[in-house]
């Protein structure tokens, strides 16, 4: 039975308690400039222009960076590409010529004459 009691009062103590914080805080909004805009960018300050022109400023060098690295990006591509090309290119010509050897070598042990219009070298013939 005590306990019921204290609920509504700490109830009752909460919401004094949340009245006097809003009557503080509403109390302090009127303080300071009250002269001051609220509108953000109102005030005709003499130093906003330059503010504004160094920002352009600033906004066009970062897009010169960024075309200026989509550029050297393309060319790297382009070089990717190209390495990996010659690469490929580099492979098949090792692989066709050491097939093309391997032919050679074995028609040359096996005697076969119709590979090459002269008599085959075997390893009876010098």
């Amino acid at each position: 039975m005590k306990y019921l009691t204290s609920i509504p009062r700490a109830a009752l103590s909460r919401a004094a308690l949340l009245f006097c914080t809003a009557l503080i805080l509403s109390a302090t909004v009127g303080c300071g400039k009250s002269s001051a805009s609220w509108i953000p960018f109102a005030s005709e300050e003499p130093g906003w222009k330059d503010r504004t022109e160094y920002l352009e400023s600033k906004v066009d060098r970062i897009h010169l960076q960024m075309e200026r690295h989509r550029d050297e990006s393309e060319r790297a591509d382009f070089w990717r590409i190209t390495s990996v090309v010659l690469s490929l290119l580099v492979f098949f010509a090792l692989v066709g010529g050491a097939a093309l050897g391997s032919r050679a070598r074995r028609d040359c042990l096996a005697g076969d004459n119709s590979s090459q219009g002269i008599e085959a070298l075997t390893k009876s013939s010098k």
